[in-house]
């Protein structure tokens, strides 16, 4: 009884402080080179290459970062970052005339924002969708659901690749078509220079990737850490002992170094770091101001699973592995928007560490194993 008193207060609360929030934001005047920008976690994705790109090409613009912390952070170098819960990260909310974001996280920009027409707000997101989200995955909850969709009212652009996942976003998120553009994701630019990215990997690991035959990464999307549900496990996180070990012979044997990088919300532990294999974090990268598009432009192969990290890594035509160890469970939990796989997937499937070590063997000798499939999907997904 008690806490549902403490929730409905609070609600009433934030309910009222919104709309005091919104009613000033219809008064103060907008400040038209102020830019902001969020992302999660902080200073990474489609809004830091953004931030990167006009900084670097539109100095007149002044670039602002939203983080969570309770006090402003510095970044990078000369950056500026104003907390949510300060008031110079509230005064930025409304003084701005542009604010990207890659989530529909913090809801304070929605809340406030609405009905301006003196700001724009642009969700860049994360990643273009395989797996259902939003309206389309059937376990979402209906407080979600509805926060979606007064997002999709707020935002005035939405980003999408191509005409394909334009309208898996519009299905996902109950949005009008025509504020879904087709312009590609930013952070996808960085993939190119490959030499810069793979001396990146070189900072990061202490390891010179070019001593080896390949550099593969390991991109599983999380499974646990979502709305306290499970959704299945990757073959990663299920490892033992023995298939580790199994794994670690093959790379050795071969030459190659796996990077295994969980995804930022996983809640499993990943395997132990063995011989040619590590664990980079988002924390490593963080440290030294990069994200993952900062290096992933550097490996040979990918695997991945379900993830809609393979979508921008088809833009290079290289190797892809699709861990479907959990298909079924997958599928059944949380489901698909683009089906069948065996058509969108474009690379061997496995689900044994057997299967994968022989996919691997296989794209070694002949990494132009599947690059049709590979170059179909990429010019469907990626106009």
């Amino acid at each position: 009884m008690a806490t549902a008193i403490l929730r409905t207060v609070k609600s009433l609360f934030l309910g009222v402080l919104f709309t005091a929030l919104w009613l000033l934001n219809q008064i103060v005047p907008k400040k038209r080179n102020l830019v902001l920008f969020g992302s999660r976690p902080a200073f990474s994705g489609n809004s830091r290459a953004l931030f990167d790109y006009i900084r670097r090409e539109f100095p007149q613009y002044e670039c602002v970062w939203l983080v969570s912390d309770r006090a402003p952070a510095t970044l990078d170098h000369n950056v500026r970052a104003y907390s949510l819960k300060s008031l110079a990260g509230l005064t930025a909310i409304l003084r701005a005339s542009y604010i990207f974001l890659t989530h529909i996280e913090p809801l304070t920009v929605f809340y406030v924002t609405r009905a301006n027409r003196r700001q724009k707000v642009v969700l860049l997101w994360h990643g273009m969708p395989l797996k259902a989200m939003g309206f389309s995955d059937r376990t979402e909850s209906e407080d979600n659901l509805r926060v979606i969709k007064m997002v999709s009212r707020r935002a005035d652009l939405l980003v999408a690749t191509s005409s394909v996942t334009k309208n898996a976003l519009c299905a996902s998120f109950f949005i009008d078509p025509r504020r879904v553009a087709v312009v590609g994701q930013p952070r996808n630019d960085l993939l190119f220079d490959r030499e810069r990215q793979r001396r990146r990997l070189w900072d990061l690991l202490g390891v010179d990737p070019g001593r080896y035959r390949a550099v593969i990464m390991w991109l599983p999307t999380f499974r646990t850490g979502y709305g306290g549900r499970r959704e299945g496990r990757s073959l990663l996180f299920a490892l033992d002992e023995r298939g580790l070990a199994a794994l670690s012979r093959f790379l050795v044997a071969n030459n190659c170094l796996l990077v295994v990088k969980p995804h930022v919300v996983e809640k499993d532990t990943p395997p132990t770091p063995a011989e040619n294999i590590v664990v980079l974090t988002d924390a490593e990268l963080s440290g030294l101001h990069m994200d993952l598009y900062h290096v992933l432009g550097g490996i040979d192969i990918l695997i991945t699973d379900y993830s809609s990290v393979y979508i921008d890594f088809l833009l290079l035509d290289r190797p892809i592995i699709f861990d479907v160890n959990d298909l079924g469970v997958y599928d059944e939990v949380r489901g698909f928007m683009l089906t069948p796989l065996s058509f969108w997937l474009p690379g061997p499937r496995v689900a044994s560490v057997d299967e994968l070590t022989k996919a691997i063997q296989v794209l070694l000798d002949d990494p132009s194993l599947y690059g049709e499939e590979r170059r179909l999907v990429n010019d469907i997904l990626n106009e």
